[in-house]
Order: C-alpha cells, then sequence, then structure tokens
C-alpha cells in the first residue's frame, strides 16, 4: 500500500448505488477527511439503522490488519449506545478506506460481509437463517513507511435530519486519576468497548504460589503485585486483568505447598490471554511480575504478541523494576534472583495483610556470593534468603509499598502517553 502524502479526495460511488447509500458514503467519508493524519491505515464506516438515524465510527490504528472491523464496531457500539435495548435493525452499512485510488465497500445484512455484521448484532432480525455465502477475506496490510501514535477515535450519534458537519472527537491515551483501581473483569461488555476507546492499554499482574519460609503465606507474589498494580490502576487510569495466580515455581523444589506451571505452560497461556485483550481493541500491554523466575516466560509471550501485530507494544516489568530494583532495602546483597521471604517481602506483608505473618516463626538466612543460579531448596533448608527477617516492621513495608506504586504509576503513565517512534533514518552525522 502506499501512503497518501496529501488529504484524501472523494471516491465515485457506481452508478447503481442507491441515493441514500451514497449520502451515507458520503457521511463515512466526511468524518475520515475530517480526523485524517497521513502515515496509517484509515478506515471510517457509516450505518443506517432502520429508523434512518445514521451512526459512525472511525479507525486510525497503524496497520491494523483488520482495520475495517475495528471501524465497523465503533460504528455498531455508537448504535448500540443509541439504541440500548432491543434488536438493532441496520438497514446499511458503508465502510470507506483510503487508498492512492480511493476504496470504500458497502456492506447490508443480505451481502458478502453479513459476518461480519453478524459478530457485532448477532440478535438483529435480518440475520436470522443467513443464506450461504463465501468467507470474506481481508488482504495483508504492508508495513508502514513510518511508526505514528495509533491514536483511536470515536464521534458522537446522529437523529434524522442532524447536520453531521462537526463530528466531536475524543482522542485515546490519556490517563487520568480514577481514585480506585479499574478491573477488567467487573464491567460490562459495553463498558469495556468504551474503555478501550479512551485508553487502550492494560496492566497483567502476574504472581505466583510458593513457600515463603516459615512465617508467610504461599500467595505473597500474588497478593503483592496486584495490591501494586491495582494501586496503580487508581493512580493513572489503566486498567488492570485479573491476577494470573500460577507462575514458574519449580526453582522452589520439593517444599510442600508449591503449585507450578511449566514456562512452556505459561508462555501459552499468556499469550491466548493477550491475543484475547487484542481482539477487545487493547493494543500496549505491560505485565507486571510478583516472582522473578516468571519474566522468561513473560518476555516469551510478549515477544510473540509483538511479532505477530505491527500495531501493538509491550512490556515486561516486576513491581519493584521502576524502584528501581537494586535500592530495594531487602538486607540482601549477594544470590542473583534468591532474595526471596526477607525483610521487604515481610515488611511489605505486614503493611498489606498482617494477618497473614507469622513474625513469631521468622528466620533469616545468611546470604552469600556465588556465580551460579540454584533452586531454593539447594541453598535454603528454611525457603528464607535474607538477613534480619524478624526485624521486618509494617512501617517500613508501607514507605516500600508506596514508593513501588509511585515509581511505577509515574512510569505507566509516561509510557501511555508516549508518542510511537518513527523509524525514519535520523543519521547523527
Amino acid at each position: 500500500m502506499t501512503v497518501l502524502d496529501a488529504r484524501p479526495q472523494a471516491v465515485t460511488p457506481p452508478a447503481e448505488m442507491p441515493p441514500q447509500d451514497v449520502a451515507l458514503l458520503r457521511a463515512a467519508e466526511d468524518l475520515l477527511a475530517r480526523v485524517w493524519v497521513g502515515g496509517r491505515h484509515e478506515v471510517a464506516t457509516a450505518l443506517r439503522l432502520a429508523d434512518g438515524s445514521v451512526h459512525r465510527g472511525v479507525h486510525l490504528e497503524g496497520s491494523c490488519r483488520r482495520s475495517s472491523i475495528c471501524a465497523e464496531g465503533v460504528a455498531m457500539g455508537a448504535a448500540r449506545t443509541a439504541v440500548p435495548d432491543g434488536p438493532l435493525a441496520i438497514e446499511a452499512v458503508v465502510s470507506v478506506q483510503i487508498k492512492p485510488a480511493g476504496r470504500f465497500r458497502i456492506i447490508a445484512p443480505c451481502g458478502v460481509c453479513r459476518e461480519l455484521i453478524s459478530d457485532y448484532a448477532p440478535d438483529c432480525p435480518d440475520l436470522a437463517d443467513p443464506p450461504r455465502r463465501r468467507r470474506h477475506r481481508h488482504p495483508a496490510r504492508p508495513r508502514p513507511a513510518a511508526r505514528q501514535d495509533p491514536a483511536g477515535l470515536v464521534t458522537r450519534t446522529t437523529t434524522p435530519g442532524e447536520d453531521m458537519s462537526e463530528p466531536q472527537v475524543v482522542l485515546r491515551q490519556d490517563p487520568q486519576p480514577t481514585g480506585r483501581p479499574i478491573r477488567w473483569e467487573e464491567l460490562t461488555y459495553p463498558a469495556i468497548a468504551e474503555l478501550v476507546d479512551r485508553i487502550n492499554a492494560i496492566m497483567i499482574p502476574v504472581g505466583a504460589v510458593e513457600q515463603h519460609g516459615p512465617h508467610l503465606p504461599l500467595n505473597v507474589d500474588t497478593l503483592i503485585t496486584t495490591a501494586v498494580t491495582e494501586a496503580v490502576s487508581a493512580a493513572t487510569g489503566v486498567p488492570l486483568t485479573p491476577p494470573l495466580s500460577f507462575g514458574v515455581s519449580g526453582s522452589h523444589g520439593a517444599f510442600p505447598g508449591n503449585i507450578t506451571i511449566q514456562p512452556e505452560t505459561m508462555i501459552a497461556y499468556v499469550h491466548d490471554v493477550l491475543e484475547s485483550l487484542y481482539a477487545s481493541g487493547v493494543r500496549q500491554f505491560i505485565t507486571v511480575s510478583g516472582h522473578i523466575w516468571n519474566h522468561g516466560a513473560l518476555d516469551v509471550a510478549l515477544e510473540k504478541l509483538r511479532v505477530a501485530h505491527d500495531d501493538v507494544r509491550v512490556r515486561a516489568i516486576a513491581y519493584v523494576t521502576m524502584y528501581p530494583g537494586p535500592e530495594v532495602d531487602g538486607r540482601v546483597t549477594y544470590g542473583r534472583g534468591l532474595m526471596h521471604a526477607n525483610y521487604f517481602e515481610t515488611s511489605v506483608m505486614l503493611h498489606l495483610r498482617p494477618d497473614l505473618v507469622h513474625l513469631e516463626r521468622a528466620t533469616s538466612h545468611l546470604d552469600v556470593d556465588s556465580f551460579w543460579d540454584y533452586r531454593m531448596d539447594q541453598v535454603s533448608e528454611v525457603g528464607v534468603w535474607g538477613r534480619d527477617v524478624h526485624l521486618a516492621t509494617a512501617e517500613h513495608g508501607k514507605d516500600e509499598f508506596e514508593r513501588c506504586v509511585r515509581t511505577t504509576a509515574e512510569a505507566v503513565a509516561a509510557a501511555v502517553r508516549e508518542p510511537w517512534p518513527s523509524r525514519t533514518h535520523r543519521p547523527t552525522s
């Protein structure tokens, strides 16, 4: 596809196109002309219900392979907002895709792309007992010459006879504090559609169920990373999924209670979660892990996603990554990845869930230097790695927790607002 360098021009409809559908085409075309930004795959859709009302949506995602479906979905969502109950009696749908020669598609409930409409309006009476049809295939899109911020837009709906010359455009990617976490699983699907139209980022907390010494519960990693991620969501407005509670915990050996999954299992599981979120319109993905040995699998799952799609960006972090991790006061000097059930985790748990901490059972384990990575049961018979565990306090845990939240929230808010880079050559001399 050749990227347009000038504002799109009107396309010529076929002579047999009914006048009312030509008007629908012009409505979609006008919307796209108003919000057009060069260098993107741009699609606008206008649909008309049986009552004569017109609803429009636009999709500007960079090189999205199913851009037209996304635009149709936005328009369908606008129609459903105007008609919240009962079936959507769709009379006609027109999608306009800007290309060098100009291109548009006419979609009606009896047409070739009937199945696309059924994806968004399965209760439409016009779709009952559909005739046999061929599958509509969308051609693969080449990569754009430059990567830009794929801002999404939504527009208001109209009523019959209303002037549609000034669509109200709402830009996405503007995280704002909400004062409470936005939990993905607590929303309805219309609310999800509205949320993703405003901000297409997500955080996915990933924990573990594994031993944490004789004094802490098995869910330390899940509990802390979820608490941090929820507080970051409240501070930024970026939603979070339910925590993925089982992790790659085989390195803890034979301690009772461990529940572990293989790295390959986590890769497949997380990849399925990511693809599901992508299908809902999410394009910015941040995994937040509370267990160091999850990181390899999370990196691979995110790598698979960003290789498969041109319009995503990904990052795997721990809840202490932005602290930054080396500055954490865990009373541990040595042992890469072995810091465990220590002064830091015990203090944070005393702050978050003191009812689950048995400080009277706490024991320390002197950390020693080594080049190698070991299983926990190879280096500590008590499942602890770190000094001064018995000195842990809720006050220290509160300070550490709040720093994790503050630094992570600042990083996430900045990341979601960060413009997409251009890959245009930038010589230094």
